[in-house]
């Protein structure tokens, strides 16, 4: 299990894809800690749909800390809390 962090991707996700290629050990159990201003809920339209789509083929978890630049969870309708 190995934890990759970085941040301020803003939908450019080239960095995560180099490191998918070439990190031949990436997988299932590693974590990618993306802080703030990631893509994913940032331009609220098909786009956002599409960065989902391209971060949903990595083999490993991801997880998202909102930046500024996010639509904030309360405005998103697909958004559910879970317990």
């Amino acid at each position: 299990m190995g934890y990759y962090i970085t941040g301020d991707c803003h939908a450019h996700f080239d960095k995560l894809i180099w490191l998918a290629r070439f990190n031949k050990k990436l997988g299932k159990e590693d974590v990618i800690i993306l802080l703030g201003d990631v893509g994913l809920n940032y331009f609220g339209a098909d786009k956002d749909r599409e960065n989902k789509k391209i971060l949903a083929d990595f083999p490993n978890y991801f997880l998202c800390i909102h930046g500024n630049h996010e639509e904030r969870p309360y405005h998103i309708q697909t958004y559910r809390t879970q317990i």
